[in-house]
């Protein structure tokens, strides 16, 4: 195989990873294989220093505080020289006791001081992640059933309430009524104490992988819904007079009958049979049918059919995603599309082998 193709074979599968990182919300959730992976900050208006950000969050506007100065108010060289950037500046003048005659320069100015104000609020800067399905042991209930290849076995398991809570270091009657089916009986005597009775019900059902019967042990119904199984008619016919007393009854509604010949007629009433011989099997002929289920000679996942399950096949089943195309030896989850995900169950079957 060349190394080339191998090495891009991998490179779209790390991009198929990869492409759910680099949606954001609204792209994540409109992709069916990815989840958006939530993580909540809290956030204040007051760090907002732009008022067209700020004026875009709900919980935020933008609150304008403008003051105004002039240069001539600024009485010593220090203080003016820190507005020179709105145009203040120190004249220096000798005459006079102090140099009473220096002053600030430079007009009026106005100093925007306006801030984002308004509530905490809270930013999701959560991340977009490919979605695998869980494995059939790691499901809930109602996620179990919506499993195509899971069922979920109930075992319900009855508990006597008084083993359940253990009273040694003490307990209450709410300790007790607060699990279902349990009561508390109300002790009045040193010979009569409190205790808990009833009996209460523990689910502990699960999920579990379901477990699909070889293609040999269906029926044509089974069969019929099994991609990788193929129904093969086999029907024959045969005589019922070849069929033993025993095995014709089998065959009653394909019209085999039991039948036997009368060998002493009366001789007064000569219509009265007296005695009759062996029962035999007789009707004309019967349908055998020797129909049965057999394995389709594809393999799922190989899909060049070469008896190998390769990074050859992993390429071919990307072909199929890029054009659009379905072959049903890739669908190995048998949803009926070929995606991302059989790629990977391809991938998984070449690395466990």
């Amino acid at each position: 195989m060349n190394l080339k193709y191998i090495i891009h074979c991998f490179i779209f599968l790390g991009t198929l990873y990869s492409q759910c990182e680099s949606y954001n919300i609204e792209e994540c959730f409109d992709d069916p294989y990815c989840i958006w992976e939530e993580n909540l900050v809290l956030q204040n208006c007051d760090s907002q220093q732009d008022e067209l950000v700020c004026n875009s969050i709900n919980e935020c506007s933008w609150e304008i505080q403008t003051t105004y100065h002039s240069c001539s108010n600024f009485g010593s060289s220090s203080s003016c020289s820190e507005y020179s950037d709105y145009g203040c500046s120190w004249e220096w003048s000798w005459g006079g006791w102090g140099n009473h005659g220096s002053s600030c320069t430079g007009g009026g100015f106005q100093i925007d001081n306006s801030i984002c104000g308004g509530q905490d609020y809270i930013i999701d800067e959560g991340i977009c992640v490919l979605d695998l399905p869980p494995e059939c042991s790691e499901m809930n209930e109602p996620q179990c059933y919506n499993g195509n290849s899971c069922e979920w076995v109930e075992n319900l398991e009855i508990e006597n309430c008084y083993d359940i809570l253990d009273c040694t270091g003490g307990c209450t009657w709410q300790d007790c009524e607060a699990i279902e089916g349990c009561n508390w009986h109300f002790g009045t005597a040193y010979y009569d104490p409190s205790y808990c009775y009833g009996e209460h019900e523990v689910d502990n059902g699960y999920c579990q992988e379901i477990e699909i019967p070889e293609c040999f042990e269906m029926n044509e119904l089974e069969c019929s819904g099994d991609y990788s199984c193929n129904w093969v008619e086999d029907i024959d016919y045969a005589l019922c007079s070849d069929l033993s007393i025993s095995d014709c009854s089998q065959y009653f509604d394909d019209g085999c009958i039991l039948d036997s010949d009368c060998i002493q007629w009366g001789s007064w009433y000569s219509w009265i049979c007296y005695e009759y011989g062996q029962s035999y099997c007789t009707g004309g002929s019967y349908q055998l049918d020797n129909s049965y289920c057999e394995q389709n000679e594809y393999q799922l996942g190989d899909l060049n059919q070469d008896s190998l399950i390769n990074i050859q096949d992993v390429i071919l089943a990307i072909n199929l995603i890029l054009y659009g195309e379905f072959d049903l030896s890739a669908d190995i989850n048998l949803d009926s599309t070929v995606n991302v995900l059989d790629v990977i169950q391809i991938v998984n079957i070449i690395l466990n082998n």
